[in-house]
């Protein structure tokens, strides 16, 4: 905890946008390489991510979000959608922190291993950031045909009702296409779970 860039007092983290930042940059440039950069147009999506990962409440709520709910970071391709959920996991207290997984890697595993590894996913009392939520391939197992993501939102919406575990998004559609992939059912389930925070349309693809 000491790396990063806040300091609690009375059991508040204690932090300056400024320092978290330089943070995310230093930390972005480890894990991403020394090309990985930060833009202006960022500063906003940042600002929203770093206030409810410390749970900075007041902030939050002024902001629109409920830092009871989780998060769909919703963008163009190449935006930074992927990298900002990995670095501000960075932020979270540790009973937030959150499991990665691609959406395609989940549809793979149903195609090997089936409704067992799906149940496993959506069962499970973890946190999770599906990454690139319908861009996932529709795969059989055995002769069977899942909408994976369709099935475990389904079960995560449950779990976050009874138990407040949080499910957290990266994608590329807008409600309407969500609606079209995974129903008015799921749609309706996502407004109840998810703040959504959402880049620009006209945000610049950064692996350019």
């Amino acid at each position: 905890m000491s790396n990063l860039p806040f300091k609690l007092k009375d059991n508040v983290r204690n932090y300056t946008f400024a320092d978290c930042l330089k943070h995310i940059t230093k930390l972005g440039k480890s894990r991403f390489g020394q090309k990985f950069e930060l833009h202006q147009c960022d500063h906003n999506i940042l600002y929203k991510l770093i206030c409810y990962a410390i749970r900075d409440e007041e902030r939050c709520n002024s902001l629109g979000i409920d830092i009871h709910k989780g998060i769909i970071l919703a963008g163009p391709v190449g935006c930074g959608k992927s990298a900002f959920m990995n670095l501000i996991n960075e932020f979270n207290y540790p009973d937030r922190r959150y499991k990665i997984l691609s959406t395609k890697e989940v549809a793979v595993f149903y195609n090997l291993e089936g409704y067992k590894y799906i149940n496993n996913i959506a069962d499970q009392y973890t946190h999770y950031c599906f990454d690139d939520l319908g861009v996932e391939p529709f795969l059989k197992h055995m002769g069977n045909e899942c909408n994976t993501m369709e099935f475990i939102l389904f079960k995560r919406y449950d779990l976050y009702k009874t138990q407040g575990i949080l499910t957290h998004i990266t994608t590329n559609l807008n409600a309407d296409q969500v609606e079209s992939i995974y129903g008015t059912r799921i749609r309706s389930r996502m407004r109840e779970m998810f703040n959504l925070i959402a880049f620009s349309s006209d945000t610049p693809d950064k692996r350019k």
